[in-house]
């Protein structure tokens, strides 16, 4: 898996603090002014997002099979320009 930005230190002690984390970002986005801040909280939404994925990976998940997967689908569904 390739991800976008640096392991954290201190991972959560649990996946629901982890998940918790996320909706607090989500909601971040939400509440943002403007584009550029809303971007920012998107940005900061995805790194929550890798910290999940990075503990589910160290519980032994594999996450390309997954990746494969969820693509797959999208692709079958149209959801990507493959001109």
């Amino acid at each position: 898996m390739r991800y976008n930005f640096p392991e954290i230190k201190n991972k959560p002690a649990s996946l629901i603090q982890q998940l918790n984390k996320i909706v607090e970002e989500a909601a971040e986005v939400i509440k943002a002014r403007d584009d550029i801040e809303r971007l920012y909280e998107v940005l900061d939404l995805m790194h929550a997002c890798e910290t999940y994925v990075r503990i589910m990976e160290s519980k032994g998940v594999v996450i390309d099979k997954l990746v494969e997967f969820i693509i797959k689908k999208n692709k079958e569904r149209g959801y990507y320009d493959m001109a």
